[in-house]
């Protein structure tokens, strides 16, 4: 029984090889002629591999920038949580040097 795939990209890299046998007779070689059917292919093209390595290198380097990000957001939330927590308990001495400054200024 043969393979059923899921997705047309499952395809790419798995170029049947057809041995020309009735040349081979013909002609009276001892090496093997094989003949690569590259229509098999999805697009029909040589080109399919490095269409496909392409979208794979894309999507890699997607999912590196999305890390970055987190990363960076992350060390945002995780800087402020100190000043986020002491702030109530410090506002008394920001708000009074304020008023301070406005008195004598």
């Amino acid at each position: 029984m043969s393979k059923i795939y899921t997705s047309a990209d499952q395809l790419i890299g798995r170029t049947p090889l057809l041995e020309l046998t009735h040349i081979e007779a013909a002609e009276g070689l001892d090496a093997k002629i094989l003949a690569k059917l590259e229509y098999f292919n999805p697009a029909g093209s040589v080109k399919d591999r490095i269409a496909k390595a392409m979208l794979d290198d894309a999507e890699a380097v997607a999912e590196q920038q999305r890390a970055t990000e987190l990363i960076k957001y992350g060390t945002v939330v995780i800087a402020s949580i100190p000043m986020l927590c002491l702030y109530p308990f410090i506002q008394r001495h920001f708000v009074s040097g304020v008023m301070l400054g406005a008195v004598k200024g």
